[in-house]
This record gives C-alpha cells, structure tokens and sequence, in this order.
C-alpha cells in the first residue's frame, strides 16, 4: 500500500473502512505499507485496516507489516485499529508496525479474539508515549496460544490493558521499554489497569528498570 484511502476521526487508513463482516483468508501472504516508507513525516503515515463497531472481521494465516501512526501522540493502533468482533487465528502476524498513542500494532475498543497468532517487532524504543507495544486493549480481549516477543513502548511494551482481558497458553518474551529518556520507560511485559486472568502462559526476557514481567496498577485486578 503506497497512499492514504481514508480518515476517520482524524487518523489515516490505508484500506476501505470495515462495517460489514468479512473474512480475510492471506494463505501466508502479507498486506503491508510500502516496504521503502518509513515512519516518519518524509512518507504517507497510515494504519492498515480500520474495523467499525458495526462490522464482524476474521484474518486468517495473514500478515500486516509497517502500517504507522504518528500523529502527537494519539495515534491508535498502528496496524489496526478495531471497534467491533475481530478474530485473528491460524497464523496470523503482525509485525514492524508502530504508533505513538496506543497500540503499536492494535488498538482495541471492542472484543479481540486472538488464537495461534503472533505479534513481532511492534512498536519502537524511543517512543515517550506510546502505551502497549503490540497491544492497546480498551474493550474485552481474549489471546490463546499466541506469541508476543520483541516489542517495544514506552509503557507496556508487550501488552498494556485497561479492558477485560483473558490470557492463556501465550508466551510474552523480550520485550522491552524505552531506555534512554531521562525518566525511562517501565513495565516491559505486561502493564494491567484493568482485569485480566493469565493462565498457562510465560513471561520471560522482557527487560524494564522497575518492572520486567507483569505491573498490576492500583485499578488492576
């Protein structure tokens, strides 16, 4: 994808807006920003897929890469940002995207379902803002044998929850936040403002000067 298709509220997409139900099936291809593009002001700044509360979306063995939303702070949801049912199953990847608001790679207001999925790359290490490196969840959320490793934000690198969440048999591993402000990021792993169950699952090599693992907030159950 090389230009912008549209903007709601404000932010750029870089496909139709979703409102109906639809089911993606990539068979392992990728659907990605142009690969020369940046995230930076010098190329078109865009997410990949918004998804309206009215709409039903599964992705199924797809890849989304480089989608980027920079926008002062609030941008949501750098690959996509959803509203409504999203399923991703089967494969599915998300990689190399970034915003600087929340959800390097997903911004979630509405209910996430995430199974045999990964989350690689997301986000970047010099964000001063930037709250869930893979994943923003602000409405319910539930991941099942997934993987998220190698992303970055200033607060929650791996995940950062203000919703209901539920995780199982998920491994969330070198993760990491951002070192070299004069106040550094925290909470590499997981950050909890909201209820979340963790069952099953490892958290391993995510690298923070207070908090590697999990930071449960004083509103966090």
């Amino acid at each position: 994808l090389t230009e912008i298709n549209n903007t709601v509220e404000g932010e750029n997409n870089g496909l139709p807006l979703i409102t109906g139900d639809l089911t993606l099936n990539g068979a392992g291809f990728t659907i990605s920003r142009d690969q020369s593009y940046d995230c930076s002001d010098s190329f078109p700044q865009f997410r990949l897929l918004s998804v309206a509360d009215s709409a039903e979306v599964t992705l199924d063995n797809l890849g989304l890469e480089n989608g980027c939303v920079l926008d002062n702070e609030t941008g949501f949801g750098g690959a996509i940002l959803n509203q409504g049912l999203l399923l991703l199953q089967n494969g599915t990847t998300l990689s190399d995207n970034d915003a600087d608001g929340k959800g390097g790679a997903i911004y979630n207001g509405g209910l996430l379902a995430i199974e045999e999925s990964s989350f690689i790359n997301n986000g970047n290490d010099e964000s001063t803002s930037l709250q869930g490196g893979s994943i923003y969840n602000d409405g319910f959320m539930g991941i099942v044998e997934s993987g998220i490793g190698h992303n970055d934000a200033y607060e929650g690198g791996g995940v950062y929850n203000e919703g209901y969440a539920v995780i199982s048999a998920t491994t969330v591993y070198s993760n990491a936040v951002n070192f070299s402000l004069a106040t550094p990021g925290n909470y590499a792993g997981i950050y909890n403002s909201g209820t979340m169950e963790l069952q099953n699952s490892t958290l391993t090599h995510n690298i923070s000067w207070i908090t590697g693992g999990i930071f449960n907030d004083t509103t966090g159950t």
